[in-house]
């Protein structure tokens, strides 16, 4: 399968502080993706993912928000069926991110990558060129 073009690619960025949402969705636009939708946490990144006209070709994933977290996300994606690439964008300790990543593979999520915040335009570009 021939893989898209940057400026082809829809993304879907879910992240619960304002500040790094925007500074993300602002990195995604630098690079030129195509598309970008953002969500402040797991319930309003399903609803966007279940809403969108188009399919997601990659979600860029806090794990720590409130409400719904990075770990219920995969869980609520496991049981709609839904697999779309996940690029796991955290701060938080890396014991827990590789946990929380752990769990995401065994409900047979489709993560590509775990990064550190904060994420490089460099770093962001090379991932999602080399999505599926």
């Amino acid at each position: 399968m021939e893989k898209k073009h940057i400026s082809a690619l829809s993304v879907l960025v879910v992240e619960d502080d304002l500040v790094v949402r925007d500074a993300q969705s602002a990195m995604l636009r630098s690079i030129g993706v195509g598309h970008i939708v953002s969500a402040k946490n797991g319930n309003e990144a399903i609803n966007k993912i279940e809403d969108a006209d188009t399919a997601f070709d990659a979600i860029l994933l806090d794990i720590f928000m409130p409400e719904s977290d990075g770990v219920e996300f995969f869980r609520r994606m496991a049981d709609k069926s839904l697999q779309i690439p996940i690029i796991v964008v955290s701060g938080a300790p890396d014991s827990i991110v590789k946990t929380a990543a752990t769990l995401g593979e065994l409900y047979e999520q489709p993560i590509k990558a775990i990064v550190r915040k904060p994420i490089s335009s460099r770093v962001l570009k090379a991932l999602l060129e080399d999505i599926d």
